[in-house]
Order: C-alpha cells, then sequence, then structure tokens
C-alpha cells in the first residue's frame, strides 16, 4: 500500500477558536461518489466510537482514508495525486471520454443534528465545498469544521497515514523539533524571528562601525591637537634626551665592565673544580673497570653451561622414543593378551555348551532311530498281515478280488514297488543334501559378515595411515624446517656475538661513552624541540660537517671556537623566531647562524699554496655544498700546520706583510695579531671529543639493533627444547603410524582369508544346490513314473472291483482303501517325518563334532604365555631406559642449578656494579656541572662582551658620543701610572680593585668580540683581541662620578631611564607640523557628524534588539506551552500503552537548549517495563511503533480533535502490542470523548472494535465495495 508521508505540521488555531467543542461530535457515516476506487455513489456507515476498517491488500482501504482525508480539507498532492481529476473514479473500461464527477460527504453528528461536509469535484477538475448543501468558499468550510474542533492544517492530531508511525518513530532531535513547532504553532513567528535576527546583525554592525569610525576620529584629534603641542618642545628636549643617553650608557658599560672582570675569576675557579672531580671520576672508573671484568668471567661460565644443556636434553630426548616404542610395545601387548583372555573365555564357555549340545543331539537321536524302527517294525507287520476291517463276506470278497487284481497287477506292482524302494532309499541323502545347503548357506552368511567387518576395518586403516602418513610429514616438514631455522639462528647468533664484542670493544675504547651522561642535556633537548618545531633548523655546526681525518678533530674545533656549536638555520627570521622560543622556555643563549645572510670571502688560492703541511682548514673538512657556506664562516682563512714550528715560522717569519691564524694538529694557535695560546686545554679535548660523539652514536645504535635482532632469535636452548620436542612427536608419530599400518596389514590378511573362504563355501554351495537340483529332479522323475504305474495299476483295479464298489455305494475301491487303510498312511507319513528329523540330526552331530575347538583353545593359551613373556622383557628394558633418563635429569637439574646460582652472582655483581655506576655517574654529574658551569661561565663572559658591543653600537646608532681612548697610545705609553695598573693586574687580566677602574677592555669598535651576528658579519675571536692595536679602543669611565661607580647602578639606571622615558614620552610624535591647526579644527567636524550617525545606529539597534526579543519571547512560549503539555501527557500515555501486571513503561521528552528549543533538537526516549534505558534506535521495530504512537496520543492531547483515523498503524506490532494499542484505543473511546476510525489487517485488534467496516474488490464493476458489521449487537445477540 501507499504510505502518505507528512513533512510539515499545519498552523494551529489561533486563540479565538477556543469557543470551538472539539469533543462533541461524531462521524455518523460517508456518502462517496466516484471517489478513487470507490465507483457509483456509496455510503458507508454508521461509524461507531470505535471502527476498525478491514479488507484483503488492494481493497481500497487506504482510499477511505483518502477519502476522509478530501473532505477534510487535504489537498490532492497530499492523497496520491498530482491533481483533482486524478482522485475521480477509472475503470479499464472506460474508453476516456466519459465526464465523470466525484464527491465525499462526510455526515457529522453533533448533539443529534447532524452537518453534512461536502467536497465536490467537477468532470472538469474544479474543486468546491458545501456545508449542509450550501455551497461555501474554502476559508468558511474550514472556519466549520474548526467549530467542531477540525482543523485541516493541523490533520496530524486526527489522521495518521500509512507508514508514518514508523516514521515518526525514526525522526531525529531536530525533526522533532520541526514537529513540534508545527504543533504548537510556533512556526508562524519563524520567518520574522529570521528576519528580525538578520536586521539585529546588520544594526548591531551598523553601530560597531559608527562607534568605531567614531572613535578613529576621536584620537586622529588627539593626535592633532598632540603634534600642535609637541611641535613647541621638540628642540628643547632634544638635547636633554641627549645628556642623559650619554650618561646611561657610560653607566651600563662600566656595569657589564665590571661583571666581566668577576665573570673571567669564576671562570678560573670552576676550571679548579672541574680537574679535581676528574681526578675522583678516574678512579671510580678503575673500579668499574674491576667489576665488569668479573662479571664477563661469570658470563663465559654460565653461557658455557647453557651450552651444556642442550647436549643433555639431547641425551634426555633421545631416551624418549626408546621410552614411548616399549610403553606403546607393552600396551599393545596387553590389549592383544586381553583379547586372548577374552577369547579364551568365550571358546571355554563355546566348548562347554558344544558339549552339552552334543549329547543332546546324540540322545534326541537315539530317540528318534529308535520310534522310526518301532514303526517300520508295525508297517511291515501291517503289510504282512494285510488286514482290513470289514464284515466278514465283503471282506472274503474283496480279498478273492484283491488276489485276482494281485494276480493281473503282478508285475506292475513288482516294478512300482521296486521303484517306491528306491525314492524311499533316496530320500535320506536328498534330505542330507538340503541340510547341507542351509549349512553352506549359513556359513556363507557369516564369512560375508566378517569379510565385511574386515574391509570396514582396512578401509578405516587406510584412511588412518593416510592421515597419519600426512601428520607425520607435516611433523617432519616442521621439525626440518625448525631444525634449519635453528642452525641459522645459531650460526646468526654467533655471527651478532662477534659483531657484539668488535662493537662493544669499539664502544669502550670511544671516550664519548664515558661523557654521554655528560652532555648538556637541557642544551640538546632545546635543540630538539627546535628542529621539531622549526623546519628551518638544521643541527648545530658539528652535525652538518665533520673532519676528513680524526686526526683533525681537534685542529677543527679550535680554528671554529665557539662557532663549533653554533646552530646552522636556513634564514634570519628563523633565528627570530628561535631566540623567542628559547626566552620563552628560559633555556641557555646559542648562537646562530642564518644561510641567507652571512657573508663569507672566499678562500685564496695562494693559501694552498704555502708548501709543506700548510694547508687551509677548510680544506680538511667534510661537508655538503649545502652548508659549505655556514662552514667557511665559522673557520674563517685559517691555516693549519702538523708541527707548532712550522706554525711559527708562517706567523712570524713568513715574510709577508698579510697576517694569518695558524692551528696545528695538538691545538695551538697563533692568531692574527700574534698572539698564541699553547696546546688544548680540558675544555677544548672536550670538545673535540664531539666528533666522536657522531660516531659513538652510530656505534651504539648499531649495538641497540644487534642486541634487538639476538632477543629476536629468542633462546638457542629453548630453540633445541623445541626441536627435541618436535623430534620427539615424531618418533612418537612413526610408532603410531607402525601400529597402524600392523593393524591394516592383518585386516587385509584376514579380510583375504575370510574372502578366500568364502569363495570356497560359495562353490561349495553352488555344486551342492546343484546336485540338490539333480537329486529333486531324479526324485520327481521317479515319484512320476510310479504315479504312472500307479495310473495302470488303478485302471486294471477299477475294471476288476468294479462290481465290488458299487455294490457299496464307492466310485473305486481306492474310497474302501482309503477308509480302512488311513491309519496304515498316517503311520507311514509319521514315518517319514521321523526319518527327516533323523537326518537333520546325524547332520547337526557331524557338524558339532567337527568343530575343533580344544586346538583352539591351546592355540590361545600358548599366545598369552608367549605375550607374559614378551611384556615381563619389555617391562625391565623400560625400567633400564627410565632409570637411564632419569639420571641425566638429574645431572641437568644440577647443571640448572649451579646456572642458577652463578646467575644469581651475576645479579650481585650487577648490583655491585650499579653501585659503582652510581657513584661514576654522580662523579659524571659533577663534572658535568662544572663543565656545564664553566660553559655557562664562558658563555656568561662572551654574551657581557657581547653586551658591551650592542651598547657600544645601539649608542653609536643613537649618535651617542662615548669617550674613547686609543688602545695603542695607552699601550705605548710609559707613564707611572699605568706601569703600575699593569703590575697590579693578575694573572686573569683584572684589575686588583674594580673601584680604580677607568678604561674598559680593549675591542673592536666596528665589530662583534666573541660571538656572530645575524647579519653574518664575521666575528673577532677572543685569542684575537690583541690584533691590529690601531683598531682597538677602550671606553673612558672617568665621566662617571663616585655615585654612578659606587652607587646602586640599577637604581640609577632605572632613574635615567625612567627620565628619559620621560622625555621620550614627551616627545614621541612631536614633529613639526605646519598644517596642524587646519587638520584639528576639520577632524572635529567630522567627529561631530559622525556623533550624530552613532546615536542613530543605536537608536535603531535597540529599536530592533526589542521586536525581536519580543518575538523570541512569543516563540519560545508557544513551544514551551506545547512541549510541557505534551512531556506530561506521554508519560502516562506510554505507561498505559505498555502497562503489564500494574507496572508499565517510562516514555519522556527533554530539551538540548531550553534557553532557544526550537533551534535545537528534542530527544525522545521510552524505557519498556523490566528493560533497561536504550537509545530509540536501538528497540525493536514494535517497540519504537508503541513509543511513536504514545507520542501521537500525546499530541492529540494537546491538539484535541473530535474523532482519529489510523491507516494500519499496527503493522510493525506483534501480538502482545497489538493487544495493549487496541484496548487502550478501546478505553479511550468508551470515555465518549473521541472517535476512533482505524484500518488493520490483524485480527486480535479488530475484535476489539465496537463495529466492523468490511472493503473487497467487486471484479464485474472493478471498484471497491463496502459492508458494515455492528460487533456489539452481535455480541448481545451471541449472549
Amino acid at each position: 500500500m501507499h504510505a502518505q508521508k507528512h513533512q510539515e505540521m499545519p498552523e494551529a488555531p489561533s486563540d479565538d477558536d477556543e469557543a470551538a467543542l472539539p469533543n462533541s461530535g461524531r462521524i455518523k457515516r460517508l456518502e462517496l461518489q466516484n471517489f478513487k476506487s470507490y465507483g457509483g455513489k456509496q455510503i458507508i456507515g454508521p461509524f461507531g466510537d470505535f471502527t476498525a476498517v478491514i479488507g484483503p491488500n488492494g481493497a481500497g482501504k487506504s482510499n477511505l482514508m483518502d477519502a476522509i482525508s478530501f473532505v477534510v480539507g487535504l489537498q490532492s498532492k497530499e492523497l496520491r495525486g498530482r491533481q483533482l481529476k486524478d482522485l475521480i473514479f477509472r475503470s479499464s473500461n472506460d474508453t476516456g471520454d466519459e465526464e465523470r464527477s466525484a464527491s465525499v460527504t462526510l455526515v457529522y453528528e453533533n448533539d443529534g443534528q447532524e452537518t453534512k461536509f461536502m467536497r465536490c469535484i467537477s468532470d472538469k477538475g474544479i474543486g468546491e465545498y458545501r456545508v449542509s448543501g450550501r455551497v461555501v468558499k474554502a476559508e468558511v468550510y474550514h472556519e466549520q469544521l474548526k467549530r467542531f474542533g477540525i482543523l485541516t492544517k493541523a490533520h496530524l492530531g486526527f489522521l495518521v497515514f500509512q507508514g508514518y508511525v514508523s516514521e515518526l518513530a525514526g525522526k531525529s532531535p531536530m525533526e522533532l523539533t520541526t514537529l513540534f513547532e508545527q504543533v504548537s504553532s510556533s512556526d508562524e513567528f519563524k520567518d520574522q524571528y529570521e528576519e528580525l535576527e538578520k536586521e539585529k546583525r546588520r544594526a548591531e554592525e551598523d553601530q560597531v562601525y559608527s562607534y568605531q569610525k567614531k572613535k578613529g576620529l576621536a584620537q586622529e584629534s588627539k593626535i592633532m591637537k598632540k603634534q600642535k603641542e609637541e611641535a613647541e618642545r621638540y628642540a628643547q628636549l632634544q638635547q636633554e634626551r641627549k645628556d642623559l643617553q650619554l650618561r646611561l650608557y657610560l653607566l651600563r658599560l662600566y656595569t657589564t665592565e665590571r661583571e666581566l672582570r668577576t665573570l673571567i675569576d669564576q671562570l678560573e675557579e670552576a676550571k679548579q673544580e672541574e680537574e679535581l672531580t676528574a681526578n675522583q671520576h678516574e678512579s671510580s672508573e678503575e673500579l668499574v673497570k674491576a667489576e665488569e671484568k668479573e662479571r664477563s668471567r661469570l658470563s663465559r661460565k654460565a653461557i658455557e653451561l647453557e651450552r651444556k644443556l642442550p647436549a643433555l636434553q639431547r641425551q634426555i630426548a633421545a631416551k624418549q622414543p626408546e621410552i614411548v616404542r616399549t610403553r606403546e610395545s607393552i600396551a599393545h601387548i596387553e590389549k592383544r593378551k586381553a583379547m586372548s583372555c577374552k577369547s579364551l573365555e568365550n571358546l571355554a564357555a563355546t566348548q562347554k555348551k558344544t558339549a552339552k549340545h552334543v549329547a543332546q543331539l546324540e540322545q534326541e537321536l537315539k530317540e528318534i532311530s529308535a520310534e522310526v524302527e518301532r514303526l517300520e517294525a508295525k508297517s511291515s507287520e501291517a503289510e504282512a498281515q494285510g488286514e482290513l476291517s470289514y464284515d466278514k463276506k465283503q471282506r472274503e470278497e474283496y480279498n478273492r478280488l484283491k488276489d485276482e487284481m494281485g494276480a493281473k497287477t503282478a508285475s506292475l506292482r513288482e516294478e512300482m514297488n521296486t521303484k517306491k524302494r528306491a525314492v524311499r532309499g533316496e530320500e535320506p541323502a536328498l534330505l542330507q543334501m538340503r541340510s547341507k545347503v542351509d549349512e553352506l548357506s549359513q556359513e556363507k552368511t557369516t564369512l560375508e559378515a566378517k569379510a565385511a567387518a574386515f574391509e570396514e576395518r582396512k578401509q578405516t586403516g587406510i584412511a588412518r595411515v593416510k592421515e597419519l602418513t600426512s601428520e607425520l610429514k607435516a611433523l617432519q616438514q616442521q621439525s626440518e624446517a625448525i631444525s634449519r631455522t635453528s642452525s641459522s639462528n645459531r650460526a646468526r647468533a654467533a655471527e651478532i656475538d662477534e659483531q657484539i664484542a668488535t662493537v662493544s670493544e669499539a664502544l669502550r675504547s670511544s671516550k664519548a661513552e664515558q661523557r654521554e651522561c655528560q652532555r648538556g642535556k637541557a642544551s640538546a633537548e632545546a635543540l630538539e624541540n627546535l628542529i621539531r618545531l622549526f623546519p628551518g633548523v638544521h643541527g648545530r655546526m658539528l652535525d652538518v660537517c665533520k673532519p676528513s681525518q680524526k686526526k683533525y678533530n681537534t685542529a677543527v674545533t679550535i680554528a671554529m671556537g665557539k662557532n663549533m656549536d653554533a646552530i646552522v638555520i636556513d634564514e634570519e627570521k628563523t633565528a627570530h623566531d628561535c631566540i623567542k622560543y628559547l626566552k620563552e622556555k628560559k633555556c641557555p643563549p646559542e648562537t646562530f647562524v642564518p644561510l641567507d645572510t652571512i657573508r663569507v670571502k672566499p678562500i685564496r688560492e695562494q693559501l694552498r699554496q704555502l708548501g709543506g703541511t700548510k694547508k687551509p682548514v677548510l680544506d680538511i673538512i667534510t661537508v655538503s655544498e649545502r652548508f659549505s657556506k655556514a662552514v667557511a664562516y665559522a673557520v674563517g682563512d685559517a691555516i693549519l700546520c702538523d708541527s707548532l714550528d712550522e706554525a711559527r715560522k708562517l706567523a712570524y717569519h713568513s715574510g709577508h706583510q698579510e697576517r694569518y691564524k695558524v692551528v696545528t694538529l695538538d691545538g695551538s694557535l697563533i692568531n692574527k695579531a700574534g698572539l698564541m695560546t699553547g696546546g688544548s686545554s680540558n675544555v677544548d679535548r672536550a670538545r673535540a671529543d664531539k666528533w666522536d660523539e657522531k660516531e659513538y652514536s652510530s656505534l651504539k645504535a648499531k649495538y641497540e639493533t644487534l642486541a634487538r635482532e639476538k632477543n629476536s632469535l629468542g633462546s638457542t636452548y629453548a630453540a633445541e627444547e623445541k626441536e627435541q620436542e618436535l623430534r620427539h612427536e615424531v618418533d612418537s608419530k612413526q610408532q603410531e603410524l607402525t601400529s597402524a599400518q600392523a593393524d591394516l596389514e592383518l585386516s587385509q590378511s584376514k579380510q583375504a582369508k575370510y574372502g578366500k573362504e568364502l569363495s570356497t563355501v560359495t562353490a561349495n554351495l553352488t555344486e551342492a544346490q546343484k546336485q540338490l537340483k539333480r537329486m529333486e529332479k531324479k526324485l520327481g522323475e521317479e515319484e512320476a513314473e510310479i504315479e504312472a504305474l500307479q495310473a495302470q495299476c488303478n485302471k486294471i483295479e477299477d475294471k476288476i472291483f468294479g462290481p465290488f464298489s458299487k455294490s457299496l455305494g464307492l466310485k473305486s475301491v481306492r474310497e474302501y482303501e482309503d477308509k480302512i487303510l488311513r491309519e496304515a498312511k498316517e503311520q507311514e507319513q509319521l514315518l517319514q517325518e521321523f526319518k527327516a528329523q533323523q537326518a537333520k540330526l546325524r547332520s547337526q552331530l557331524q557338524f558339532e563334532q567337527t568343530k575343533d575347538l580344544p586346538a583352539h583353545i591351546r592355540r590361545l593359551e600358548q599366545s598369552i604365555t608367549e605375550d607374559d613373556a614378551s611384556l615381563q622383557r619389555l617391562a625391565s628394558t623400560r625400567e633400564k631406559t627410565e632409570k637411564a633418563e632419569e639420571s641425566l635429569k638429574a645431572e641437568k637439574s644440577t647443571l640448572e642449578a649451579e646456572l642458577q646460582a652463578i646467575k644469581d652472582e651475576q645479579e650481585a655483581k650487577s648490583t655491585e656494579l650499579r653501585a659503582l655506576k652510581k657513584v661514576q655517574k654522580q662523579h659524571n654529574d659533577e663534572i658535568a656541572k662544572a663543565r656545564a658551569k664553566m660553559s655557562q661561565l664562558q658563555s656568561e663572559l662572551e654574551q657581557r662582551r657581547s653586551t658591551r658591543q650592542s651598547i657600544f653600537q645601539r649608542a653609536t646608532l643613537e649618535q651617542i658620543k662615548l669617550p674613547l681612548v686609543d688602545a695603542s697610545h695607552l699601550e705605548m705609553e710609559g707613564g707611572a701610572a699605568a706601569s703600575k695598573k699593569k703590575r697590579k693586574r693578575s694573572s686573569t687580566g683584572a684589575p686588583s680593585s674594580l673601584d680604580e677602574m677607568n678604561f674598559s677592555e680593549s675591542f673592536s669598535p666596528v665589530g662583534l668580540v666573541g660571538t656572530s651576528t645575524l647579519d653574518g658579519a664575521e666575528g673577532v675571536d677572543s685569542a684575537d683581541r690583541g690584533a691590529d692595536a690601531e683598531q682597538m679602543v677602550q671606553i673612558d669611565f672617568s665621566l662617571l662620578d663616585d655615585e654612578a661607580r659606587k652607587g646602586d647602578a640599577s637604581k640609577l639606571e632605572k632613574e635615567i631611564n625612567k627620565a628619559i622615558e620621560v622625555l621620550a614620552r614627551e616627545q614621541e610624535g612631536m614633529a613639526p607640523n605646519m598644517k596642524a591647526i587646519e587638520q584639528y579644527e576639520e577632524v572635529n567636524l567630522r567627529l561631530l557628524s559622525m556623533e550624530n550617525e552613532h546615536d542613530t545606529a543605536r537608536t535603531n539597534f535597540r529599536t530592533v534588539t526589542q521586536q525581536f526579543n519580543s518575538v523570541q519571547a512569543m516563540r519560545k512560549e508557544r513551544f514551551l506551552e506545547a512541549f510541557n503539555v505534551i512531556s506530561e501527557e506521554i508519560t502516562k500515555v506510554y505507561t498505559e500503552l505498555t502497562e503489564v501486571d500494574g507496572i508499565g513503561g517510562t516514555a519522556y521528552l527533554s530539551l538540548e537548549d531550553p534557553s532557544e528549543p526550537f533551534l535545537h533538537g528534542i530527544k525522545y526516549n521510552a524505557m519498556p517495563p523490566a528493560k533497561r534505558f536504550r537509545d530509540m534506535d536501538q528497540l525493536s521495530g514494535g517497540e519504537r511503533t508503541v513509543a511513536a504512537l504514545a507520542l501521537l496520543f500525546a499530541i492529540h492531547k494537546f491538539r484535541p480533535s473530535p474523532f482519529f483515523v489510523m491507516d494500519e498503524v499496527d503493522a510493525a506490532l506483534d501480538n502482545v502490542n497489538v493487544t495493549r494499542v487496541a484496548d487502550y484505543i478501546r478505553m479511550r473511546a468508551q470515555e465518549g470523548l473521541l472517535q476512533f476510525v482505524v484500518i488493520s489487517l490483524k485480527d486480535n485488534f479488530y475484535e476489539r472494535a465496537h463495529g466492523l467496516v468490511g472493503i473487497f474488490r467487486d471484479v464485474s464493476l472493478e471498484c471497491s465495495r463496502t459492508v458494515t458489521l455492528d460487533l456489539e449487537k452481535h455480541a448481545a445477540e451471541v449472549a
């Protein structure tokens, strides 16, 4: 059937419809005229409080639903039609020229008065509305329906089309919200709400825009006014600011210089502390080596024991097959012995039974033989006497005639008697042959059964042998595979052990291993984070290059200086981002080398042609083209010499005016100024060893890879155990296969034996059957001859005895003889039966006597004796083998205990070693801390120098003229004061009293000392500070007074900065502007206009907001009014629909957002009785249908109508739920407030209705017809 779907909910009635009486009437009947499948005029009804519409599929039930929907005002598109003409009845016989009209009349009864609502369709497809026969407009028609509570727009409240219940049960939360908006009529405000929301947004944007514009103009006005006022003070403040800045820069430089001198002293103390800790570390390292040596010895011993264990395991495993074979042989012999014993018992019982049977047969044969002899004697005697009992005269006549007949038939009777004697002589042989045929047939059947049994056993054995062969082959393949894998693993493990030993030795010899824990972890973590966060970070300088040979490590380290730890980046912007990150994370400062901004001079070719061992340091470094510029920047044009003498000659006696920076292999450095530092220090060696850390990392990674691979190969001992276990399974399976093959061979031999015997018996049976047939045929021929002779005798006898028989009233004399000789014949018959039984007994006795049971019993007893001997021999063998196995296992346990003891000792040594390494780690940590402190001090020292240079350059950029002294002039002075200062300096170069410091350390006014700059300017190493004296300067601090020198520099700097900031704030934006007054007036006029515009926008926003809030409140109020009623009613309705034994289910509605419920979803949950909570989509189809019906009934409570029409709402319900829904509808109908018309196909639903409307198809007229039945009246009549 077609299911009518409703996607929209009509508007609810307005407040003026409250006077309607929704429950004051009923549908009395329907009058249909050519509507859809209802041809002609048909009256359907009357309709009761609960009427069920029934009928087969295709009869037109849903068309009745469409008729009610049509008459209450629904459009044709909602009635499965595109236009009104589609609703007019058509039959297959129509030619197309017929012009029909259609109509549906609903007779509505209210307080005894009938109102007819009629809707017509003309033959042109034009609709017309009538109320009680009067043509009205559609609006009037709908108003009249509203008076009775029938709202066309709210037809869901009383019309439920087929399939809508299932659709309702599957609605999403937002679809339920749409439904509730339609039910509550809050969707009337939807368009207005959305339009006002848009207007509110536009008004708010206009207000914000005007406010921002107004604010901008106000700010512009203030700026203009400030420019006007500041122009007059600009010149006055400029000079004051310069004076304060000079004092500030001198104070900063003086403070920085004091900190720099203090750091030099602290650096020397840190060096001494590091040397002391290093000595302690060497002592602890010796102890660790001794413990590791002892642990290695224990490891070797453990390995030796572990190698012995597999051999023992193999010996134990080698015993297993023999033990298994012995056990299986014992089990096989015991089983065979048990079978022999059982057979012996059976044969003994059979022998006893046979003896008893033979005695019984002999007794019966004796009795039968005696009886046969008695009967034969009696028969012979009677025959000799020829007695016949009759009267004397007749007897005499009979005897006379008999003699006469005997004379005439003497020859015939002699011949006949001869043949009869021959037949009687052959009958025992015939009986014996028949008995033989029966015995052979029975023996054949027995042999066939035995042959079939052994054939079945043979087939089972073949299948078992095949299965065991397959399993054995699989086990052998698995064993071979594991053997190959084990051999491969052992070989690979040995190879890995060798490689691990080599790598371990390399790691032990690597100095980087001792310093691994000493590296700056914080700095390394910071670099890792930078590389991860910023794609342009490539690593430190030592990560992007390496010396071409290890011997150059120290020289390259000295040549690079601090640039060795510099971080190589792609561009200057990345450097700024990295510096910002380091500051945020409070990480140690780092130096960055941006590839895009550094400036590098190419190496001159003459530096490569100096001769000797001299070569540019750049040429001994391996680096990719991408980073060559950074490496060239780091080493500059430094020259490498192998020896210090060669370096001195190049630096001091080359004859060239050009000065060189020269390094040697041992780390000596001669800078361009001629200053020399001798050999590498501990710090320099530590930095040089960083080149080895990359090799160490590679070795360590290789060691870990080899260790993981060895672990993945598994234990050799476990592999050998697995291999032995598989071998044992193979041997066991082989033994099982051998037993199965032996059993198969036995079955085959037995089957062949019984088959041969069966062939012999079959041949004997065939021959016996042939002999039997020949004997029966011969006997039959002889009996036929006897009958022929008897017939001749009878003919003669009838001729002689004719008158005699006639006188006695008999047909022939044989009747006379039959009467007289009957007893003789019966006696003859009894004799024959006894003879047959006698022959049978003789045959059975002969068969029983041919069985040789004693010989069979002797053979079984002999077999049992042999089995006992075999069992004793095998038990002895098993005991010896098991003792040998136990001995091997005991030896294995001893080895395992010894191995465990060694492992325990290893663990103890490991614990001691961990304690020593912990101490060593503490020393390492202390060394790392000392070196970190030295590095930090060195970094801070360089930072202070960099800070001094930055302050100096900043002052220069700000055109602050600092008081300088020429360093060369200072050095050439021979005054007593200068000489006194030099004598008072310590070895670090710091003055004896910082308060007497009038001059700074010498530095270049144009370069950066001790670090690299982001713009790529080449830095000057600390060793070069004495070079080119004409380029070096010192700052003169004599202008600073005692307050600045001895007072709180920070406080004084803050005061100066504060004063400068006051001047700067006052001076900022004070550039003279001659048009400031004119611009100021123009801005004020524009500001006034914008204020008026802003006030208008604010008023408009306030008005639109009030309108929006009002519509929002009305929409929410109407929505919640419906929701609250339905939410309250649905629990009651669902409980009534699902009530079982006084307990019903629970259903409830919940809002996702109560503030604006119409913009968010509604959750509908139903929980059937005695079931846990589940989502609606997890309920069964019937449970969802009941829940949907509960929601429909609850909606009807909010928008009640006088009747409720439903189409097959029970389709998805089971019998229990159908009964519940039907009882609920009947209960509601009996209240008298609501009429139900329900289309249903389920008898347990419509049998509860008050009345039925049956719809059927009139085939002749091709239209739907109806019949009605009042069930209440029918029930009363039946009662």
